[in-house]
């Protein structure tokens, strides 16, 4: 689907063309420098037949050479690994996936497509090789099992097969020799970044050993050796015209490449940028609430338009439906009210009925209980006579007794105390005469 209009096709690859100038410089390619970047895609170019040099020969790669390869190899591993990546994308039902599916194709395709288009083939292709091992050895290690799951299989022998021709095409360009260090400088690399799976952004131009070189350094200058590649320049012995021709035909092949797959590209984005932006839980809420609301409303306005003679026809049926009701009601009241009133009379009725025996009843017990009553009367007045009579005797037995004790006791009183004051006046005149005779004796 072409998502870019020409007028912005124009404007972008003239952006791009100033970009790649200031990379390729005035006379030939920056041979030493790597591009950076990160993404995916999928283009396919044929590949080109190519003559490697032999096994520990000196002679240098061609350079064009190596960036059909290189750009072969993009295009080749962006349709194997970006087709695992659609087909987990549309089949799977978990949203992280398909997020996830949807980022790696943008990245797969941008890296691949910067990796095809960088100053420096070679580096480009070594570029290739590092990514497509890093990320195999990360889809297998890390999103395998801590996201994919089982679905992530199909996506794990996709990036295997992209390895595996990244390897090829490595082959086809590098000596023997010249893999081994590569594969030595990758292994190095994994044992000094134990557990890093985001490895989109990895280059050939970050490992130490490629940081620390430069035209001066003895692995440089060996011949054979994998950094030798680095410093060979494929426009030397050229006059000054026919490099800058060449440099420019060569700016104009990564242009057209890079330009030429840039609506892929941005369709990727765009749909990621679209899932993102509407494949938030709030957002989700927020299109479901207003579908149900537009639903609400195309119901109220049918609801609406019908309304008039829905009214009509419903106040007729109403006022028809109130008439009959009432009618009903008030027959049933009529009804209901007779039938109580009949019910009540009757229990009033039959409540009088045994109000009336009950009431005799206790009249016959009043008049038993007023008989007994009397009689009671009778027994008391005659007892009351009785308790009056013996309380007067007793009355005056006790006064006389109580009559004669005051008699003895006044004449024990008056007969008493004179008695008893000549005794003690008889007593004490003794006392005293009997003291007295001794002292009188004494004195005569």
């Amino acid at each position: 689907m072409d998502l870019v209009s020409p007028a912005s096709a124009r404007a972008a690859a003239m952006v791009l063309a100033l970009l790649l100038v200031g990379c390729g410089g005035k006379g030939g390619n920056d041979l030493t420098g790597a591009s950076r970047g990160g993404g995916k895609g999928g283009m396919g170019i044929p590949f080109t037949p190519f003559r490697v040099p032999g096994a520990g020969s000196s002679a240098p790669p061609n350079m064009d050479e190596v960036r059909s390869q290189v750009m072969s190899l993009s295009d080749s591993y962006c349709q194997t690994v970006i087709q695992s990546l659609d087909e987990l994308v549309n089949k799977t039902k978990d949203p992280a996936k398909a997020t996830w599916g949807r980022q790696q194709r943008v990245a797969t395709l941008s890296v691949s497509m910067v990796n095809a288009t960088g100053p420096n083939p070679v580096v480009g292709l070594l570029d290739m090789v590092v990514f497509s091992t890093l990320k195999r050895q990360a889809v297998e290690e890390h999103w395998v099992p801590k996201l994919l799951g089982d679905e992530g299989q199909p996506v794990a022998a996709a990036h295997r097969r992209g390895e595996e021709e990244a390897w090829a095409v490595a082959k086809r360009v590098l000596t023997p020799q010249q893999l081994d260090q590569l594969r030595d400088l990758i292994l190095q690399w994994r044992q000094e970044h134990p557990g890093q799976y985001y490895v989109g952004q990895t280059r050939f131009s970050d490992f130490d050993a490629y940081r620390n070189l430069s035209p001066e350094s003895p692995q440089a200058k060996t011949p054979g050796s994998l950094f030798s590649l680095f410093y060979v320049d494929p426009l030397a012995g050229l006059d000054p015209m026919a490099r800058e021709i060449k440099s420019y035909r060569t700016l104009t092949e990564r242009m057209v490449f890079m330009v030429s797959r840039l609506p892929v590209l941005a369709s990727y984005q765009v749909d990621l940028a679209a899932i993102s932006a509407t494949g938030t839980p709030e957002v989700r809420a927020f299109v479901a609430s207003t579908e149900k609301f537009a639903e609400a409303t195309t119901q109220f306005a049918n609801a609406a338009s019908g309304y008039p003679k829905a009214l009509g026809t419903e106040r007729e049926a109403l006022v028809k439906q109130l008439a009959e009701a009432t009618a009903r009601e008030r027959q049933a009241a009529i009804e209901q009210a007779a039938k109580s009133v009949a019910a009540e009379r009757e229990t009033i009725f039959k409540q009088i009925d045994a109000q009336d025996g009950r009431i005799r009843a206790i009249l016959a017990q009043v008049k038993d209980v007023v008989a007994r009553a009397e009689q009671a009367g009778t027994t008391v007045n005659a007892s009351t006579s009785q308790t009056v009579a013996s309380t007067e005797q007793s009355t005056h037995r006790i006064l006389d007794h109580a009559f004669r004790l005051a008699l003895v006791f006044v004449a024990v009183v008056v007969l008493g105390v004179p008695l008893v004051l000549l005794i003690y006046r008889a007593i004490n005149r003794r006392i005293l005469d009997g003291a007295m005779e001794p002292r009188l004796a004494e004195k005569s």
